[in-house]
């Protein structure tokens, strides 16, 4: 198969995000631990992090988030950070746009009292789409923060085909 007849069956993700495991489960590595510092240290301020996209799950009929918090500094008593997957669609007609939903597939909250280490597994929920994409948003919420907001984490993706 060429380059070309390769893009237009898996799309250009599958070089990207190596999927490992056997013939109805595949694990994708989205991000290995990784320190994360949100200064928007203002009540209100959001800030989202793309972590990745464009992860294909044309044949998945089930999919789930695993997301480990390896470390977390103090955060403002309404500070959460989620990781969110969200349905999207990439076209080459418009390869700047990321199309989406808007809808949660999964999601993981970080609080003040949730402490490290932290394994949380979170099962998909609603129609899996042909691709995802993994997000890291911070709401700072209605506290400010007196300095910046740290932690790290480490994601990956399950998904089992039909």
């Amino acid at each position: 198969m060429d380059r070309l007849g390769w893009a237009q069956r898996q799309g250009r993700v599958a070089a990207t995000y190596g999927m490992v495991g056997g013939d109805d489960e595949l694990c994708v590595r989205v991000i290995d631990r990784t320190d994360y510092s949100f200064d928007g240290r203002a009540a209100g301020s959001v800030q989202s992090i793309t972590l990745a996209a464009g992860i294909p799950t044309v044949s998945w009929v089930s999919g789930v988030l695993v997301a480990r918090l390896h470390a977390k500094g103090t955060f403002s008593a309404s500070a959460t950070a989620r990781v969110v997957v969200e349905n999207i669609s990439l076209v080459p007609e418009e390869p700047q746009v990321i199309f989406t939903d808007g809808l949660a597939l999964a999601t993981v909250n970080y609080v003040t009292g949730t402490t490290a280490p932290n394994l949380q597994v979170v099962a998909f929920s609603g129609a899996i789409g042909h691709m995802v994409q993994v997000r890291l948003t911070f709401d700072q919420g209605a506290t400010a923060a007196a300095a910046a907001q740290t932690l790290s984490i480490s994601v990956d993706l399950i998904g089992r085909t039909g």
